[in-house]
């Protein structure tokens, strides 16, 4: 059974005020933040990084070199279908989808990510804030 807080930020763009919102500030006016076309809403996905940072939806991250299945690329959380996904950033497919929003991102068979996602993330930046994290070096 799923058990994580649902909460969301949302950044407003440069042309508004180019700053990220968080939910205590604006989960009273949320419908607003929805409606507002200058303003892009992320969902937390209940996880944190190894430095206990939120980790929402459009944030970039990179895999320790610690993970059974590193890889030195960067990565983005994405919504798609549903659910949080892994998105490596350059590659134009999603390698895999979460069951579970506990304290594992489940694996298809052929990728593999079953260890405890938090203990093997860094989030470096989010594709708003830091959209030079999209190209991949």
């Amino acid at each position: 059974k799923m058990n994580r807080e649902i909460k969301f930020r949302a950044f407003e763009t440069e042309k508004a005020r180019g700053r990220m919102f968080y939910w205590d500030e604006i989960k009273n006016e949320f419908i607003s933040y929805l409606n507002c076309k200058e303003t892009f809403v992320m969902q937390y996905t209940g996880l944190t990084d190894k430095e206990g940072v939120e980790v929402y939806e459009g944030d970039i991250f990179m895999l320790s070199e610690g993970h059974p299945h590193w890889i030195s690329k960067k990565m983005e959380i994405v919504f798609f279908r549903g659910s949080f996904c892994i998105k490596v950033i350059g590659v134009d497919y999603l390698i895999k989808t979460p069951t579970s929003f506990l304290n594992y991102f489940d694996a298809c068979e052929d990728y593999g990510l079953v260890e405890p996602f938090e203990r093997f993330i860094k989030v470096i930046g989010n594709i708003h804030q830091s959209p030079e994290l999209l190209n991949q070096k």
